[in-house]
């Protein structure tokens, strides 16, 4: 901890994410960590199941204006898709 590898790390999937086209990516964590990497809290994207900590689910648009078009519930891939996990 403190040593900035997680940050790296965050950062590094963001630049293989970017290289790969996505428009935007979706994190359920804690705020003031995930902050420091450009993740936002206010966003039009709903998490698929209630959520005990709703600040914390955040998104980072890797494409300029993708949030715009993008509103509504997420859907999980069948191993992610248990309340249980969220």
């Amino acid at each position: 901890q403190r040593g900035g590898i997680g940050e790296s790390l965050i950062n590094r999937g963001l630049e293989v994410l970017k290289a790969r086209k996505a428009s935007f990516v979706l994190v359920y964590g804690n705020p003031k960590y995930y902050c420091r990497t450009g993740f936002k809290s206010k966003h039009d994207i709903k998490p698929p199941y209630k959520l005990a900590y709703p600040e914390a689910w955040m998104v980072q648009e890797l494409k300029t204006g993708a949030l715009l078009k993008i509103k509504g519930t997420v859907q999980c891939a069948a191993s992610l898709s248990k309340p249980a996990l969220w």
